[in-house]
């Protein structure tokens, strides 16, 4: 079964791929200090810009190669945190959407997140195991799982 948000033909996958492991090894790191006893930052344990680097991969890839079939704007909720992210433009950030209404709004926890975009976890596995909670047109939630596809492929 492909993968929605790893398997593209291009590059630009390597980025984010490459932006997700960073951010799964320092939530590693994180977890293991915490078990002895040393408190680490919010961006540690996966969250703020490792985030960010992955949301900015992503937008500069549609801002490279806009898909005319794709439009409107998603939302992510990781971790208590909303992301935002307009397909047909590349524009992406931590916050509301500036644009209104959201298409669809793809809602997980930070490790899963990660996991995701690491490759470590199917999309299409952690919506049916109920890990990825999406809220919206359905419809349009699978071609942005495409264009993720697209993006994360090495």
């Amino acid at each position: 079964m492909p993968d929605f948000f790893l398997d593209a033909a291009d590059g630009m996958g390597g980025i984010i791929r490459e932006q997700s492991d960073k951010a799964f090894a320092a939530k590693a790191r994180a977890e293991n200090a915490a078990s002895k006893g040393k408190p680490q930052s919010h961006s540690a344990v996966g969250g703020g810009e490792n985030h960010a680097a992955i949301f900015d991969a992503i937008g500069q890839h549609i801002k490279a190669k806009p898909d005319p079939k794709l439009k409107g704007t998603y939302v992510f909720q990781v971790g208590g945190k909303s992301w935002f992210l307009n397909v047909e433009n590349g524009d992406q950030g931590e916050g509301e959407a500036p644009s209104g209404k959201p298409i669809a709004t793809l809602s997980m926890n930070d490790a899963d997140f990660l996991e995701i975009f690491s490759g470590k976890l199917q999309s299409a596995t952690a919506y049916m195991s109920g890990r990825l909670k999406i809220k919206g047109d359905m419809g349009a939630a699978m071609k942005l799982d495409k264009l993720l596809a697209q993006k994360n492929k090495k």
